[in-house]
């Protein structure tokens, strides 16, 4: 069977199907009305340009990288089996949920609140440049170290002891259930006020003079070291 070229210079209309058992060599444009159906593999070793929008009924497999000079449009989720790198801004309309951990290598800013359903672990310090607000309560399992004031608009409790290193300043009443102990002196510049009994367990020493309005009643013996100047009568 011999084997010829053809050779068309003007239009063909071809009204069934056209068979071609080896390769086709088109050297200018191809138009097609209607679809295009291949049912084995097609390469381009060029550029492939669409007009319009691209379906794909199955996969998508792409052995390098992929540009897109616009945005890009996902109705469904959207699965990443390696790292995801971007180099500029990312924004989401809505939530961002991750099931497993997430690191970050430099400084993370949020303009708004930040909310935390569970506990927050921080290994290392944490720096507020404003105020802390805690609207329920706060533990800690070891030291509070406070730089500067430490202001508390409510209730202080304490299950063990408060030790302070300097001195301690109460710009109003010092309200205590029980007893209070001191290890050392107690130094007053002002008045004292007891609207109940003193109790005393060892000795009083008085730098000055002690001034009584009414009666002072002693159930045992009154030792004086020097003289006893008595201005009234003695019953």
């Amino acid at each position: 069977m011999h084997s010829y070229d053809s050779t068309i210079l003007h239009d063909a209309f071809i009204g069934g199907n056209i068979s071609v058992d080896r390769e086709a060599t088109i050297t200018g444009n191809v138009l097609m009305r209607s679809k295009l159906r291949v049912f084995g593999d097609v390469s381009f070793n060029s550029n492939l340009q669409v007009d319009k929008t691209v379906w794909f009924d199955d996969r998508l497999y792409v052995q390098k990288d992929v540009s897109m000079n616009e945005n890009l449009f996902v109705a469904k989720n959207t699965v990443i089996g390696g790292e995801l790198s971007v180099d500029g801004n990312v924004q989401m309309a809505q939530r961002l949920r991750v099931r497993g951990d997430v690191s970050f290598n430099s400084n993370l800013l949020v303009d708004k609140s930040v909310r935390v359903n569970d506990s927050l672990y921080v290994e290392k310090d944490v720096s507020m440049n404003a105020n802390l607000f805690l609207a329920d309560s706060a533990g800690m399992g070891g030291r509070l170290t406070v730089g500067r004031e430490f202001t508390v608009g409510g209730n202080v409790q304490m299950s063990q002891r408060l030790r302070v290193g300097g001195d301690v300043s109460f710009n109003s009443n010092l309200l205590v259930d029980k007893s209070v102990r001191f290890n050392d002196n107690l130094y007053v510049e002002k008045d004292v006020s007891f609207n109940s009994n003193f109790n005393v367990g060892k000795i009083v020493r008085l730098n000055d003079r002690l001034f009584v309005q009414k009666d002072v009643p002693m159930n045992a013996n009154l030792f004086l070291a020097n003289n006893a100047v008595m201005g009234g009568a003695v019953s």
